[in-house]
């Protein structure tokens, strides 16, 4: 506001001084200092053009102001606060009443304010970060920038964005609600010996041509997919380990060979091994009424001994 001026008070005979003008007979007595009382009654010399703030005013600044004719007086000035309140401040500001000796409150920016438009605005504290909610790729963080409080925008940028940057066996899963969409292991990558790739799904199993006896199956360890290789043993190898009565069959497509009963074996009382053709039949030297027969039953060659029935035993049968 302009400063008031008030006129006296400045009229002591220590803050004057003796001057004369050129020409003139006679000197006078020249003000060289204001005296300032303030209404709580403290005083205070002040010299041409200097200011003063009493401690009970911290708004009014006293001065002593010469005029042209060589007057002084006093100039007052109250200072008018902006801000004066909360009201005053703006989005994420806090109002900070005068400290002692100040004249006016201060707005101290404590948080930063993200606008989202349409008056709608996101507060975030010093350090933190949050997600844009329009753009998942998009985070703002606040932060001390020299003095003030300020936002930076940081965006993502993926490194998956479509199938074309997954790997044989991967699956490319778009993003839900995240930025980025991910690679997702789908199958086992198997190469054949001609350099053929296959796919393999979890608990798929496979072997090669020239290798009937190693498999290999996909299966998951831990959280990925892994192909685990399996050798099979096998128990046959040839006709020394096949029985009597069995042949060996080689293999053909299978990886091992196998024993296939052919013949019924018959042990004689005597300790005699003989080989029977399925339906042959063979009789005992010392029983002439029972004989042995090769029959299939259940899958499997067996000797069933029959005994003859006869109608006529002796002459009374006559």
């Amino acid at each position: 506001m302009p400063a008031a001026k008030i006129v006296g008070h400045f009229l002591k005979s220590q803050n004057e001084q003796y001057e004369i003008e050129p020409g003139e007979c006679c000197g006078k007595c020249v003000p060289t200092a204001c005296y300032v009382t303030t209404p709580s009654g403290e005083t205070k010399v002040l010299m041409v053009d200097e200011s003063w703030v009493p401690k009970d005013e911290n708004c009014t600044i006293y001065k002593c102001v010469k005029e042209a004719n060589g007057q002084l007086y006093i100039s007052v000035t109250n200072q008018t606060c902006k801000p004066s309140s909360a009201e005053d401040c703006g989005p994420g500001q806090k109002y900070m009443p005068p400290s002692e000796g100040q004249c006016c409150g201060e707005c101290v920016q404590t948080y930063c304010v993200l606008s989202l438009g349409q008056g709608n605005t996101i507060d975030i504290a010093e350090g933190q970060s949050v997600s844009s909610p329009f753009d998942n790729c998009t985070t703002y963080t606040c932060v001390m920038s020299g003095e003030q409080l300020s936002i930076i925008e940081q965006k993502k940028t993926c490194q998956v964005n479509s199938s074309e940057d997954c790997k044989v066996g991967e699956e490319y899963m778009p993003p839900t609600d995240q930025c980025c969409g991910e690679c997702v292991q789908k199958y086992c990558v198997m190469t054949t010996p001609n350099g053929e790739t296959i796919l393999l799904n979890e608990g798929e199993s496979i072997h090669f041509p020239n290798d009937s006896c190693t498999t290999y199956t996909c299966v998951m360890s831990g959280e990925q997919l892994v192909t685990v290789q399996e050798k099979i043993t096998c128990q046959v190898n040839s006709s020394e380990d096949c029985k009597v009565g069995e042949e060996y069959v080689a293999p053909t497509d299978q990886c091992c060979g196998k024993c296939v009963q052919i013949y019924c074996v018959m042990i004689t009382p005597i300790g005699e091994t003989i080989l029977l053709n399925e339906g042959e039949i063979v009789y005992p030297p010392n029983d002439n009424c029972t004989f042995y027969k090769c029959v299939m039953s259940e899958e499997q060659l067996v000797t069933v001994a029959e005994k003859v029935t006869c109608q006529v035993n002796s002459s009374e049968d006559w």
